[in-house]
């Protein structure tokens, strides 16, 4: 809390936010969030797909990497981690097979959990149950069920940024 630049970095973001926050409460703030929303329109009428692509693409980021569980400081010998990691993101795009994927997300986990302590994989516990529950959700055919996806997604990422927070401050080496 001593630290100089913390304290920078702090006043940096907020006064970019109250700046962002006049500007969206000036005449012209209308103007520039309707054009936002013009622009971005697109992006909102196929936030399913472009969220599937991103899971699948980092899976094949890790599939580059290849021999790591999950993330790159989850490192594994076996070669055939890598190759599942690619078959996920294979059946990322058919609901029918978007399950089989989450399965393979949540497979992934506990097979890492093997190799490391369950401290560590808290890290990815979160997230990778909130993709993997997206995925079901957003495959499903009940139209209840698939409005919660983004509730789950939300969540999971939430909490897995939080616990990286909380894990930072509580061991800070």
């Amino acid at each position: 809390m001593t630290n100089v630049w913390f304290w920078t970095g702090i006043a940096l973001v907020l006064a970019f936010f109250l700046a962002s926050r006049a500007i969206e409460k000036s005449s012209a703030g209308e103007t520039i969030l309707l054009a936002m929303d013009r622009i971005t329109d697109p992006l909102w009428m196929r936030l399913d797909d472009f969220v599937r692509v991103v899971i699948a693409a980092f899976f094949v980021a890790i599939f580059a990497v290849g021999g790591v569980y999950l993330t790159p400081d989850l490192k594994t010998p076996a070669e055939w981690v890598s190759w599942t990691q690619l078959l996920i993101a294979g059946l990322i795009f058919s609901r029918k097979t978007q399950p089989l994927a989450a399965l393979g997300i949540i497979a992934l986990w506990l097979l890492a959990l093997r190799d490391y302590d369950v401290f560590h994989l808290l890290d990815y516990l979160a997230l990778g149950v909130g993709v993997a529950a997206y995925l079901v959700l957003e495959a499903s055919s009940n139209p209840e069920w698939r409005n919660h996806r983004f509730e789950a997604l939300r969540w999971g990422v939430a909490i897995a940024l939080m616990w990286s927070s909380l894990e930072k401050f509580a061991y800070p080496d």
